[in-house]
């Protein structure tokens, strides 16, 4: 009787039935499980704190943003390489010690400060940007891997931060 009464006890408390041939879980068992539950959520919680310092170290440290980064982040978000058909966005592309939005934003931004923007311009220096391809067994220029949408996309993003800023 007295294990029936244990077998409901805990059956409301889990909300199933146990099933027949079982014994009853103890009040033990119960809170081993609640402490790993307590784990594991602690363990996610660890995990996206590490990934907000990742991006915290590798946006450089989120104060004191460049005089070019909101354009870094508009170019390395609106534009890309077009390799037949896979995208791959100017963030996500190396360029020395930075990503190739970041090198354009500070080139492309300085010319746009100085003379406005002009899409010659703008082809000019995607032209001059070399790109190694296959291990450095191919050579060709930023301006060749992008499509005529995204040039106009880049000067399109030029106008806007000129008229924002």
């Amino acid at each position: 009787m007295q294990a029936l009464r244990g077998a409901t006890t805990t059956s409301a408390l889990v909300g199933v039935r146990p099933r027949p041939g079982l014994a009853a879980r103890t009040p033990a068992s119960r809170s081993h499980r609640a402490r790993s539950a307590v784990t594991r959520g602690l363990g996610k919680d660890a995990a996206g704190a590490w990934l907000d310092i990742t991006k915290l170290v590798t946006s450089g440290g989120g104060s004191g943003k460049g005089a070019y980064q909101l354009l870094e982040d508009k170019i390395g978000r609106e534009v890309y390489c077009d390799f037949n058909g896979w995208h791959l966005y100017l963030r996500d592309l190396k360029a020395g010690g930075g990503t190739m939005a970041q090198a354009l934003a500070n080139e492309l931004g300085q010319r746009v400060d100085r003379d406005g923007v002009d899409e010659r311009d703008v082809e000019a220096v995607l032209a001059k940007v070399p790109l190694s391809l296959g291990g450095g067994r191919k050579q060709v220029s930023l301006l060749d891997t992008m499509s005529g949408y995204c040039v106009q996309d880049l000067v399109r993003v030029l106008q806007d931060w000129e008229r924002e800023k």
